[in-house]
């Protein structure tokens, strides 16, 4: 991702240093709980976590090879219901074992643990969503949590030395370590040393549109629901390269979004067949001295969208400054920031795997004076040399 990359790798520092000072800053109020914005959806939202193993790749960690396994969090349109208490924010984070975990345990949402798909809506849509370096599914549950009530089945994907506190069984397996900034400021040696990391969670999300085949036949909540001829994929930051690879790649993947990560190598120097979009801060794109974030829009048949969010960061369209509003600092509102980030991601969905009559990026997101939106970049015959 070349100087745009620099941001994430800024970013990802902070965030694995949840142990120390900067996550007792924010127990001051530590009887206090922190609320996670009302969704703007009809449907009610349910929620589930599972480990799901892919027997035919391995994994290696410092205990050994083993299956490799992702995490997965789903979110889904739900009929709420009183037998179905409130899903815990992080699942699976021990909220007694430390200050982060307490943190953590103060934050509530909007989704119910299991309750029944929602009566009247047959199939849903789907987003498979690949998280940054150092993030958890969880911390996108703001965004996951809006489309699950618009309709949307959404599934986070918690991937081995990409995403936070991932657990395989048998053991931690903690983020790979971030490139240097001195990489960074090389695109060639950029791309090459994400190569490793997209091209396994490139493999990880194939993995999970293939289960979610099986589960749209057997999962006891979600069989029969899942419209799997309408599937998009999404990434922050690193995960995005990776989704841009996987989408290009799957049969399934209809449209794919990347979200402050621009795309794979050979996305951005060839094209693709695909509606792709980017939703990106200006902080970040001051990183991108080369404005490689055009690339992908240079080719002709390529169908590129940029969304521009000004006075937003590389962080903004998650949960992390809405838990911990002091761990960065950007010019635009959290609250704004997530707001944007809703209606920014729901209506590139809703355009490119619903079709809706009168939905358009740009017009959906008029109201926002901070946003631009851009659609048409300088253009290279589809194939040329680079």
């Amino acid at each position: 991702m070349l100087r745009l990359a620099a941001a994430a790798v800024i970013a990802s520092v902070v965030v694995v240093a949840s142990g120390g000072g900067a996550v007792a800053a924010e127990m001051s109020a530590a009887d206090s709980t922190i609320r996670l914005p009302a969704v703007t959806g009809s449907y009610g939202v349910g929620t589930f976590t599972a480990l799901w193993t892919d027997s035919a790749r391995s994994d290696t960690t410092d205990q050994g090879a083993r299956p490799r396994s992702v995490g997965i969090q789903v979110w889904y349109p739900a009929s709420p219901s009183a037998a179905n208490p409130l899903a815990a924010y992080a699942s699976g984070v021990d909220t007694s074992a430390s200050e982060y975990g307490r943190l953590m345990a103060r934050v509530r949402g909007h989704a119910a643990w299991m309750p029944p798909f929602a009566v009247g809506l047959r199939r849903a849509p789907v987003a498979v969503l690949s998280t940054g370096r150092s993030m958890a599914a969880y911390d996108y549950s703001a965004i996951a949590e809006d489309l699950a009530s618009h309709g949307y089945v959404v599934v986070g994907v918690n991937s081995p030395h990409l995403s936070r506190f991932f657990t395989a069984e048998g053991g931690a397996v903690p983020p790979a370590p971030a490139p240097s900034l001195k990489v960074l400021q090389h695109f060639d040696e950029a791309d090459e040393f994400f190569e490793p990391m997209i091209r396994e969670v490139a493999a990880d999300l194939r993995f999970v549109v293939r289960r979610l085949v099986l589960a749209n036949r057997s999962d006891r909540t979600l069989a029969g629901h899942l419209d799997l001829g309408r599937l998009a994929m999404m990434g922050h930051s690193n995960g995005a390269l990776a989704a841009s690879r996987a989408c290009a790649e799957d049969g399934h993947c209809r449209a794919c979004l990347g979200i402050e990560g621009t795309q794979a190598r050979e996305i951005r120097k060839n094209g693709v067949g695909k509606p792709y979009g980017l939703l990106i801060s200006d902080q970040s794109l001051g990183y991108d001295a080369e404005n490689v974030y055009r690339e992908l829009g240079s080719h002709v048949g390529t169908s590129y969208t940029v969304i521009i969010v000004n006075g937003a960061g590389h962080n903004s369209s998650t949960d992390l400054l809405l838990v911990r509003p002091t761990l960065f600092q950007y010019r635009l509102d959290p609250g704004r920031g997530v707001d944007i980030a809703r209606a920014a991601i729901r209506a590139f969905l809703d355009d490119k795997l619903l079709g809706r009559a009168g939905v358009d990026v740009k017009a959906a997101l008029a109201r926002y004076p901070e946003v631009e939106v851009q659609k048409s970049f300088p253009q290279t015959p589809q194939g040329a040399a680079r």
